[in-house]
């Protein structure tokens, strides 16, 4: 009666909640800034998880629905696979510790790639608690990876990052992605169901406005860029 609620909920509050976690800077994810403040606008506490190496947005340090958890950044040294296993292992060690904090959210949303450690934590931690998982994809791990090693997809990095995304992109509840050659690629190589796949394009948020084409005078560049910061607001 008391431990089972403990492990799956915790402290968790009554509000509707999602997990936001991307291993990467949130500073420089504006797609991912935007998710938090869309949930928020709906009535959501959102946890927003992952490196503050940079400002935030003001919409996001000013919004009292978002609560920003940021994950401690390992470098990892040059010397080739026992290094990338230590940052591996210190990743997944902080991202257990913020879901073991948040859990009895009702969501998580992942950003993909990366999907090496998150992805098959997310997805243990969706059976385990009952979370509805949701991955916004914005490209393929496996294909950046293959990169690296010069095109070959056999490396055996490549071809575990090829399982873990194909194994576990079956578990999410829904699945985003930025354009419908993604989607079309998730439903026919990946056998996602194309009913857990939505098109989610990219668009302007409403603090972009279109310069002022009425303009005939001719401007210094000083007088150019006084006009571009007047016109583009950056909260």
């Amino acid at each position: 009666y008391y431990i089972v609620p403990y492990l799956v909920v915790g402290s968790g509050s009554v509000r509707k909640s999602i997990i936001i976690y991307v291993l990467g800077d949130l500073g420089h994810s504006p797609r991912i800034c935007y998710h938090a403040r869309s949930f928020s606008s709906k009535g959501f506490q959102v946890e927003l998880c992952g490196y503050v190496d940079s400002d935030l947005p003001e919409f996001i340090l000013n919004d009292n629905n978002i609560t920003v958890h940021a994950l401690e950044r390992r470098y990892a040294i040059k010397g080739g696979i026992i290094c990338m296993a230590k940052k591996v292992v210190s990743q997944v060690g902080g991202i257990i510790r913020h879901l073991w904090e948040l859990r009895g959210s009702d969501y998580i949303l992942i950003q993909n790639p990366p999907s090496i450690p998150i992805l098959p934590i997310v997805a243990i931690y969706r059976l385990i608690t009952g979370t509805k998982l949701i991955i916004d994809w914005h490209n393929l791990a496996y294909s950046i990876l293959r990169l690296k090693y010069h095109g070959n997809t056999f490396h055996p990095l490549v071809l575990i990052s090829i399982l873990i995304e194909l194994i576990f992109s079956h578990m999410a509840d829904y699945n985003l992605t930025v354009t419908e050659a993604m989607k079309e690629f998730l439903v026919n190589r990946f056998w996602v169901r194309s009913k857990r796949c939505y098109v989610l394009y990219d668009r302007p948020a409403t603090q972009f406005r279109p310069f002022n084409s009425d303009k005939t005078e001719k401007t210094t560049p000083e007088q150019d860029l006084e006009e571009r910061q007047e016109f583009i607001c950056t909260e």
